[in-house]
Protein backbone atom coordinates (compact mmCIF):
# COMPACT_ATOMS: atom_id res chain seq x y z
CA UNK A 1 0.00 0.00 0.00
CA UNK A 2 1.34 2.97 -0.82
CA UNK A 3 0.98 6.30 1.72
CA UNK A 4 1.64 9.64 1.10
CA UNK A 5 3.52 9.02 -2.59
CA UNK A 6 6.07 6.54 -0.91
CA UNK A 7 6.44 2.95 -1.01
CA UNK A 8 6.79 1.57 2.52
CA UNK A 9 10.18 -0.49 3.77
CA UNK A 10 10.11 -3.84 4.05
CA UNK A 11 12.20 -5.90 6.61
CA UNK A 12 14.86 -7.22 4.24
CA UNK A 13 15.54 -3.70 3.18
CA UNK A 14 16.24 -1.45 6.64
CA UNK A 15 19.41 -2.45 7.61
CA UNK A 16 20.03 -2.36 11.70
CA UNK A 17 22.90 -0.38 13.35
CA UNK A 18 24.42 -3.43 14.88
CA UNK A 19 24.33 -4.95 11.53
CA UNK A 20 26.14 -1.72 10.01
CA UNK A 21 28.80 -1.66 13.02
CA UNK A 22 29.36 -5.63 12.42
CA UNK A 23 30.19 -4.95 8.88
CA UNK A 24 32.58 -2.54 8.98
CA UNK A 25 34.40 -4.04 12.30
CA UNK A 26 34.96 -7.32 9.51
CA UNK A 27 36.62 -4.87 6.79
CA UNK A 28 38.90 -2.73 9.05
CA UNK A 29 41.99 -3.22 10.42
CA UNK A 30 41.83 -3.59 14.38
CA UNK A 31 45.55 -2.27 15.72
CA UNK A 32 44.80 -3.47 19.30
CA UNK A 33 44.55 -6.68 18.73
CA UNK A 34 47.56 -6.35 16.29
CA UNK A 35 49.59 -4.78 18.60
CA UNK A 36 48.58 -7.51 21.60
CA UNK A 37 48.91 -10.78 19.05
CA UNK A 38 52.36 -10.59 17.92
CA UNK A 39 54.59 -10.55 20.56
CA UNK A 40 52.97 -13.49 21.55
CA UNK A 41 53.38 -15.35 18.09
CA UNK A 42 56.25 -14.48 18.13
CA UNK A 43 57.71 -15.53 21.69
CA UNK A 44 55.62 -18.68 21.37
CA UNK A 45 57.22 -20.09 18.18
CA UNK A 46 61.15 -19.19 18.47
CA UNK A 47 61.00 -19.81 22.30
CA UNK A 48 59.61 -23.37 21.70
CA UNK A 49 62.37 -23.68 19.35
CA UNK A 50 64.73 -23.68 22.39
CA UNK A 51 61.99 -24.86 25.31
CA UNK A 52 61.07 -28.06 22.80
CA UNK A 53 64.64 -29.03 22.61
CA UNK A 54 65.16 -28.94 26.12
CA UNK A 55 62.02 -30.76 26.95
CA UNK A 56 63.24 -33.37 24.06
CA UNK A 57 66.46 -34.03 26.40
CA UNK A 58 64.05 -35.44 28.90
CA UNK A 59 61.25 -37.18 26.89
CA UNK A 60 59.83 -36.97 22.91
CA UNK A 61 56.39 -37.52 23.86
CA UNK A 62 56.46 -34.38 26.66
CA UNK A 63 57.97 -32.65 23.66
CA UNK A 64 55.59 -33.50 21.55
CA UNK A 65 52.59 -32.34 24.30
CA UNK A 66 54.22 -28.58 24.01
CA UNK A 67 54.78 -28.48 20.36
CA UNK A 68 51.25 -28.98 19.54
CA UNK A 69 49.60 -27.25 22.58
CA UNK A 70 52.05 -24.03 21.03
CA UNK A 71 50.76 -24.68 18.11
CA UNK A 72 47.69 -24.77 18.93
CA UNK A 73 48.02 -20.71 21.32
CA UNK A 74 49.89 -19.79 17.98
CA UNK A 75 46.69 -20.93 15.74
CA UNK A 76 43.86 -19.32 18.72
CA UNK A 77 46.30 -16.01 18.50
CA UNK A 78 45.77 -15.85 14.55
CA UNK A 79 41.98 -15.81 14.64
CA UNK A 80 40.77 -12.40 13.67
CA UNK A 81 38.01 -10.05 12.51
CA UNK A 82 39.00 -10.06 9.30
CA UNK A 83 41.95 -11.32 6.99
CA UNK A 84 43.56 -8.07 7.04
CA UNK A 85 44.57 -7.77 10.88
CA UNK A 86 45.84 -11.54 11.18
CA UNK A 87 47.88 -10.95 8.31
CA UNK A 88 49.07 -7.70 10.07
CA UNK A 89 49.59 -10.32 13.16
CA UNK A 90 51.50 -12.25 11.57
CA UNK A 91 54.11 -9.31 9.81
CA UNK A 92 54.35 -7.85 12.60
CA UNK A 93 55.12 -11.00 14.71
CA UNK A 94 58.82 -11.43 11.90
CA UNK A 95 61.20 -8.45 13.69
CA UNK A 96 59.52 -9.24 16.93
CA UNK A 97 60.65 -13.00 16.23
CA UNK A 98 64.18 -11.82 14.85
CA UNK A 99 64.60 -10.36 18.17
CA UNK A 100 63.34 -13.22 20.81
CA UNK A 101 65.95 -15.04 18.56
CA UNK A 102 69.13 -12.87 19.04
CA UNK A 103 67.75 -13.18 23.04
CA UNK A 104 68.09 -16.98 22.47
CA UNK A 105 71.42 -16.86 20.74
CA UNK A 106 73.82 -14.29 22.33
CA UNK A 107 72.73 -16.29 25.83
CA UNK A 108 73.97 -19.50 23.98
CA UNK A 109 71.04 -20.89 25.50
CA UNK A 110 70.58 -24.21 23.72
CA UNK A 111 74.40 -25.37 24.25
CA UNK A 112 74.38 -24.10 27.86
CA UNK A 113 70.90 -26.10 28.35
CA UNK A 114 72.68 -29.21 26.94
CA UNK A 115 75.33 -29.21 29.25
CA UNK A 116 72.74 -28.44 31.97
CA UNK A 117 71.36 -31.17 31.57
CA UNK A 118 73.86 -33.38 30.91
CA UNK A 119 76.94 -31.89 32.65
CA UNK A 120 80.24 -31.81 30.93
CA UNK A 121 78.72 -32.57 27.66
CA UNK A 122 80.59 -29.93 25.50
CA UNK A 123 79.26 -28.42 22.00
CA UNK A 124 77.03 -30.09 20.45
CA UNK A 125 77.31 -33.53 18.47
CA UNK A 126 76.01 -33.83 14.36
CA UNK A 127 73.26 -36.24 16.13
CA UNK A 128 72.06 -33.70 18.53
CA UNK A 129 71.69 -31.25 15.48
CA UNK A 130 70.15 -33.09 13.58
CA UNK A 131 67.34 -34.09 16.57
CA UNK A 132 67.09 -30.08 16.84
CA UNK A 133 66.66 -30.00 12.91
CA UNK A 134 63.72 -32.02 12.98
CA UNK A 135 61.94 -30.79 16.21
CA UNK A 136 62.34 -26.89 14.69
CA UNK A 137 60.67 -29.09 11.33
CA UNK A 138 57.70 -30.68 13.26
CA UNK A 139 57.17 -27.33 15.07
CA UNK A 140 57.38 -25.35 11.79
CA UNK A 141 54.96 -27.35 10.47
CA UNK A 142 52.25 -27.40 13.25
CA UNK A 143 52.46 -23.27 13.47
CA UNK A 144 52.02 -23.26 9.70
CA UNK A 145 48.86 -25.20 9.84
CA UNK A 146 47.48 -23.12 13.00
CA UNK A 147 48.71 -19.86 10.83
CA UNK A 148 46.68 -21.18 7.95
CA UNK A 149 43.73 -22.14 9.76
CA UNK A 150 43.81 -18.87 11.47
CA UNK A 151 43.76 -16.75 8.06
CA UNK A 152 41.02 -18.56 6.53
CA UNK A 153 39.05 -19.09 9.64
CA UNK A 154 36.75 -16.13 11.22
CA UNK A 155 34.87 -17.07 14.39
CA UNK A 156 31.42 -16.52 14.43
CA UNK A 157 31.07 -15.01 18.06
CA UNK A 158 34.42 -13.09 18.14
CA UNK A 159 33.90 -11.25 21.14
CA UNK A 160 34.33 -14.82 22.88
CA UNK A 161 37.49 -15.51 20.62
CA UNK A 162 38.95 -12.39 22.05
CA UNK A 163 38.26 -12.67 25.73
CA UNK A 164 40.23 -16.52 25.56
CA UNK A 165 43.22 -15.05 23.36
CA UNK A 166 43.54 -12.12 26.04
CA UNK A 167 43.55 -14.76 29.22
CA UNK A 168 45.34 -18.16 27.53
CA UNK A 169 47.21 -15.54 25.79
CA UNK A 170 48.22 -13.64 28.62
CA UNK A 171 49.46 -17.03 30.78
CA UNK A 172 51.36 -18.51 27.94
CA UNK A 173 53.17 -15.24 27.32
CA UNK A 174 54.34 -14.51 31.18
CA UNK A 175 54.92 -18.19 31.58
CA UNK A 176 56.71 -18.93 28.50
CA UNK A 177 59.05 -15.58 29.27
CA UNK A 178 59.12 -16.41 33.06
CA UNK A 179 60.59 -20.28 32.19
CA UNK A 180 62.74 -18.63 29.59
CA UNK A 181 64.91 -16.39 32.23
CA UNK A 182 64.67 -18.63 35.14
CA UNK A 183 65.61 -21.45 33.25
CA UNK A 184 68.61 -19.20 31.63
CA UNK A 185 69.82 -18.40 35.05
CA UNK A 186 70.42 -22.30 36.04
CA UNK A 187 72.45 -22.79 33.03
CA UNK A 188 76.50 -22.97 33.39
CA UNK A 189 78.50 -20.18 32.18
CA UNK A 190 79.11 -20.15 28.29
CA UNK A 191 82.93 -19.72 29.42
CA UNK A 192 82.89 -23.08 31.50
CA UNK A 193 81.33 -25.30 28.71
CA UNK A 194 84.08 -23.98 26.39
CA UNK A 195 86.47 -24.57 29.09
CA UNK A 196 85.78 -27.95 29.54
CA UNK A 197 85.53 -29.11 26.19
Amino acid sequence: MIENGTLPHTPSEEMKPSESRADKSTKKLHPVDVVFSAPLLAVCYVAAIFLGNLIGYRSDLLMLVYLLCTAAVYGLMMLSRNTLTALCKWLLSLPLAYLCFQYFWETKFALRALNWMIPGYGRQSAGGNSAGLGQLLLLTLLCFAAWLAGLCYQPKNMQKVLRLQRMLGGIWLVGTVAAALWLERQFPPYEAVIAAV
